[in-house]
């Protein structure tokens, strides 16, 4: 700096320009430090993560496969056939024990993963959420194929629960991490298990559940034993009861990781709940059609159960407008509007059901026509519902406890007349039972994927009992997954002929 007169005005000036200089360094080189921490260490987590999901995904696509062996319980014919089928079973649920630790570290890194990739690339980790979602619900599928086949083989009296549990027992014993007797657990928390695969043991208490309502017991037994079990579920649920009323979201950075990891694993508790809800439902449907109650002893079953589907529904739509809220979900957008109408049509229904019983019996028919036309058009409503599948779920299910209701209170005010029904719900499951195209043949295959599509509206819109609906949906995944392993098939070998042909 010269030393004229202004020499004091520069020396100043250039001390601010070096401090403002001084200060924009240091804030690119905070930002460096912090990008240079979000980069450390996430190739390697973004390459263990695909390869974790790859290799579970060979091993889901062999298990499936192996799963199109399996029969129907009616189409086995001799003990051998029944053995093969329990060997089989039994290889299976091994195989998911087995594999077990595979599917808790791609639940593990991919909640790691989302939570990195979140505030930077959010396409990125929608993009292995959906890959985990996808991956779940071929593990679920896969689960609920095993329990079905097993349960059937129960119902159908060819293998009883001891006969299966005998083959069980060397394997289980060697589980010395599973609680409680329970031998397959998902987990999204390192040492905790969340989500409890339903074992053969299980059967056991379902086949008290479904089959001991026999015409000799007495009625009073049967409700009461009812009760308990809806006492017994009740209890189970208290935790997460107790953690949807406390349960709040928070959205700092610091804390979202933490969020989603916990509401990820209350949805995989949910998704073991819902099983035995769905149990619970038969019991009560099997109360209705098979048991000569009174009307105070069915509405006491009514209530209680009533009572409980409120209590659970709580549950899930706290989980799924926790995860809406996580995964930044857009509450003004046309689905979320068409969920909140059904949402709202499903809380008014409830004081509109408890009415009914207070009206006359031609009036409560007419109130009944028309809430039947209302639940229609919100099934329809339903189907525009894709964006969240989760949300779609609860809605259905809601939807499904509302028609139960709706059929109860017809069934109150009534005497039983459903013989024409009857006969149609025998053909339709004689049909389903019968003989279906196997794998080899897309064409086939196609229209199999069509008949089952028409089972599965016939037993809906007859409002056939909910096993039925089951065993129409069973089927139509089943033809699915056999045409989808087909043409699988059938393209690796057109890649291996070309590459011959090369």
């Amino acid at each position: 700096v010269d030393g004229g007169e202004s020499s004091d005005e520069r020396v100043g000036a250039l001390e601010q320009t070096l401090q403002s200089i001084g200060e924009r360094w240091r804030t690119v080189c905070e930002w460096a430090e912090v990008r240079a921490a979000q980069l450390d260490g996430l190739a390697e987590l973004c390459g263990h993560t695909a390869e974790v999901f790859e290799t579970l995904n060979e091993w889901l696509k062999e298990r499936e496969h192996e799963l199109l062996g399996l029969k129907s319980a009616h189409h086995l014919e001799d003990p051998d056939q029944v053995a093969e089928q329990v060997h089989k079973l039994q290889r299976a649920e091994a195989a998911l024990e087995a594999e077990h630790g595979s599917f808790v570290r791609l639940s593990q890194l991919s909640c790691e993963l989302v939570a990195r990739l979140e505030k930077s690339n959010g396409a990125a980790a929608n993009d292995v959420r959906r890959r985990l979602d996808t991956v779940t619900q071929r593990w679920d599928n896969l689960v609920a194929r095993i329990e079905e086949h097993s349960r059937m083989l129960v119902q159908s009296g060819k293998a009883d629960v001891r006969q299966l549990k005998d083959i069980v027992e060397p394997r289980t014993s060697s589980l010395a991490n599973i609680e409680h007797g329970t031998k397959t657990d998902r987990v999204v928390k390192p040492n905790e298990t969340s989500l409890k695969v339903t074992t053969l043991e299980a059967l056991a208490a379902e086949s008290e559940t479904t089959s001991e309502t026999e015409p000799e017991e007495p009625n009073n037994q049967v409700v009461e034993r009812f009760l308990r079990h809806v006492a017994k579920l009740t209890a189970e649920m208290e935790p997460l009861r107790a953690w949807s009323a406390t349960f709040t979201v928070s959205r700092k950075p610091d804390q979202v990781r933490k969020m989603i990891s916990v509401c990820q694993e209350k949805l995989l508790q949910i998704k073991d709940q819902e099983a035995k809800v769905n149990r619970l439902q038969l019991e009560l449907e099997h109360m209705h059609i098979s048991s000569n109650l009174t009307a105070a002893q069915m509405k006491k079953a009514n209530d209680a159960f009533e009572k409980f589907a409120k209590g659970w529904a709580r549950i899930v739509t706290k989980i799924s407008e926790a995860m809406n809220v996580l995964t930044g979900h857009d509450e003004t957008d046309e689905e979320s509007l068409v969920a909140k109408g059904i949402e709202q049509w499903i809380e008014g229904c409830d004081k509109v059901l408890t009415d009914l019983i207070k009206l006359s019996k031609d009036e409560r028919t007419k109130r009944l026509t028309k809430l039947n036309q209302q639940l229609q058009l919100q099934d329809n409503n339903l189907s525009f519902i894709e964006k969240d599948p989760l949300k779609k779920a609860i809605l259905k299910k809601g939807l499904d406890i509302v028609r139960k209701r709706m059929s109860a209170i017809s069934e109150e005010g009534e005497p039983p007349s459903t013989s024409s029904s009857s006969k149609a719900e025998e053909d339709l499951n004689r049909e389903l039972e019968g003989d279906w195209c196997t794998v080899g043949n897309v064409e086939l295959l196609d229209k199999e994927v069509e008949r089952a599509e028409r089972a599965v509206e016939t037993a809906r819109n007859g409002n056939m009992s909910s096993e039925t609906v089951e065993k129409a949906e069973t089927r139509k995944a089943e033809m699915m997954e056999r045409r989808r392993s087909t043409i699988s098939a059938l393209e690796k070998m057109k890649a291996a002929e070309d590459g011959l042909n090369r």
